[in-house]
């Protein structure tokens, strides 16, 4: 008889163990699905992250061209000013030329009515 009891001890020792194995099972394999989104989650992370990078490169590129866009702009703005003070120059050089003929003929003209007179 006291065999029996501790063997129905034993037996429910062993059933509490197997239940306490199977809730240990069912934990582990709860960590692992959670160890798994987390890292479907870091992977997603990552990918948004280098994403980001890859735009921020991206516009990096673009605002330097933009400000190349700017620079040669501005150097053609300075091209058009030199050329139109080059000009300018240019037209008040033969301005005082007509100036100087003008000067030139009319003394001559002087000097001609002088010798009439």
């Amino acid at each position: 008889e006291e065999a029996g009891v501790r063997a129905e001890g034993l037996q429910n020792e062993a059933h509490d163990l197997k239940k306490a194995v199977e809730a240990l099972q069912r934990d582990v394999e709860g960590r692992e699905a959670e160890a798994h989104a987390l890292k479907r989650d870091i992977d997603a992370m990552r990918k948004e992250r280098d994403a980001a990078a890859g735009e921020a490169r991206e516009a990096q590129l673009a605002a330097h061209e933009a400000r190349g866009h700017e620079l040669a702009a501005h150097e053609v703005r300075q091209a058009q000013l030199a050329a139109n003070e080059a000009r300018e120059a240019q037209l008040e050089a033969h301005n005082n030329n007509l100036r100087a003929v003008k000067e030139e003929e009319e003394e001559e003209a002087w000097a001609g009515l002088e010798r009439e007179l």
